[in-house]
């Protein structure tokens, strides 16, 4: 008996020392990997490639033509791995231009295009040199965290797209913050997959055709689409695993519209306009699942029907109806693709639609946000383009004015503030106070710039 209570023990001593030696070599291999799959030293250069579709060619597809209707598609496909992606609509009659900055010692760039007579397509592929398994080894500390997020911001991957072309367009990415400014778009077919990071859909203006089917994966992150009315989805398939998926409306839908949603331990939320007609449900085990009530169905607009399933998930369909929707579009634009970019589209929709196009209240409330930030020249700008627009908006001038008095532009913020209360008086009831002050600055020192929180 004594024999085989030691046999017993000498077989569990060596089975822990197995696995202790196991663990051990794991350990070899991971740093062998991680020592193999080094990155190289960064070589940040510009990207700039164009491919043009044009008439001319066997396969043409001249786009939108509302005489002679819809005449062809291009299939074009984006798949970018740590790479911030982009896309936005180009003028018409253009090329497909794939521009912007990527580290080239670290990460391959490739395009393919199809043969004449062949169905029109443009592929795009970005990816690391690097394994997966390096990628998954490198260092989590502070410093390679920094290294991974440097490499991916170098990274920018901007798709121009001509407006007068019929797109069945699918976008993969993976481990990077992406938008999609789809605005003046003609898109038949749509396609997202997002994983381990985020993914804004942005839609400012209404889809030149319906959208017939839009199929959305989302894994470890946060997919949002915003403004979903302006898709003009006919008929869609979301899905969401480990993260958040949210659907805004700001308005009445354009097409009646079908979803089918899956969601596992993570959160949708999809919003419902308040005209929009509603009737769904969905089978959620150990979750949760909100829905509005069941006489939704007696409304005039265009209708939202859904079906679906969950597991430790929460899916919630809202009536709600996002007041800051364009705006926060803007601002998703903004943190991506900076200043200069964001402001040109926000002017070009104004100029194109008029300054009713936002409510004042939208572009003070982008303002803000941009000044609460830091981004302080952006905010300003904003500002203006607010009074621009909207002159007669009192607080309109007094928010602008607290953009300069920000920036230590004593006599703008003076100004502004005067003419806000102008406008009106009650707008700020220590507005004599402020100017007193700010006057008192501007004699003492007209030329300093110091930010102050005091008045």
């Amino acid at each position: 008996m004594a024999k085989s209570k030691g046999s017993c023990a000498k077989r569990i001593a060596i089975g822990c020392g197995g696995l202790i030696a196991l663990f051990m070599l794991f350990g070899m291999l991971a740093a062998v990997g991680a020592f193999l799959n080094k990155p190289e030293p960064a070589d940040i250069q510009p990207l700039n490639i164009g491919a043009s579709f044009a008439a001319s060619e066997s396969a043409p597809f001249p786009g939108v033509d509302g005489a002679e209707g819809l005449k062809s598609t291009l299939d074009l496909s984006i798949d970018a791995q740590l790479a911030e992606v982009t896309v936005i609509a180009g003028p018409p009659g253009g090329e497909i231009k794939v521009s912007g900055t990527y580290d080239r010692n670290n990460y391959d760039l490739k395009t393919e295009r199809s043969k004449p007579g062949e169905k029109p397509s443009f592929d795009i592929l970005f990816r690391s040199k690097r394994s997966l398994l390096g990628l998954s080894l490198q260092s989590a500390d502070d410093e390679g965290m920094g290294i991974r997020r440097n490499q991916v911001e170098s990274n920018q991957v901007i798709v121009e797209v001509p407006k007068d072309l019929l797109l069945n367009l699918s976008v993969k990415t993976k481990m990077t913050e992406s938008v999609l400014d789809l605005s003046g778009l003609a898109i038949q077919n749509l396609r997202t997959q997002m994983s381990m990071g985020d993914l804004i859909v942005i839609m400012t203006e209404p889809n030149q055709v319906p959208l017939q089917q839009y199929t959305a994966k989302s894994s470890y992150g946060r997919t949002e689409i915003s403004q979903m009315e302006n898709l003009r989805l006919i008929s869609g398939d979301f899905k969401q695993e480990f993260g958040d998926f949210r659907v805004r409306n700001s308005g009445s839908l354009l097409e009646d519209a079908a979803l089918t949603i899956a969601c596992k331990f993570g959160s949708m939320r999809i919003e419902i306009p308040e005209d929009a007609p509603f009737k769904g449900g969905a089978n959620v085990i150990l979750g949760g699942f909100r829905t509005p009530r069941k006489d939704d169905t007696e409304r005039g607009g265009k209708s939202l029907t859904a079906k679906g399933s969950g597991s430790f998930g929460e899916i919630s369909f809202e009536r709600h109806e996002s007041r800051y929707a364009p705006a926060e579009q803007y601002l998703a634009l903004y943190r991506v693709q900076g200043k200069e970019y964001t402001l040109t589209r926000l002017k070009e929709t104004i100029e194109a639609h008029g300054p009713e196009t936002y409510h004042p209240t939208d572009l003070n409330w982008l303002g803000y946000q941009l000044l609460g930030s830091g981004e302080t020249d952006g905010a300003i700008a904003v500002f203006v383009l607010n009074v621009e627009a909207h002159p007669d908006y009192a607080n309109g001038y007094d928010s602008l004015a607290e953009g300069y008095e920000r920036a230590g532009q004593w006599q703008l913020a003076i100004d502004n503030y005067k003419r806000a209360y102008e406008l009106d008086p009650d707008i700020r009831p220590r507005t004599p106070e402020i100017l007193e002050n700010l006057e008192r600055r501007l004699k003492e020192n007209p030329t300093d710039t110091e930010v102050r929180a005091d008045r």
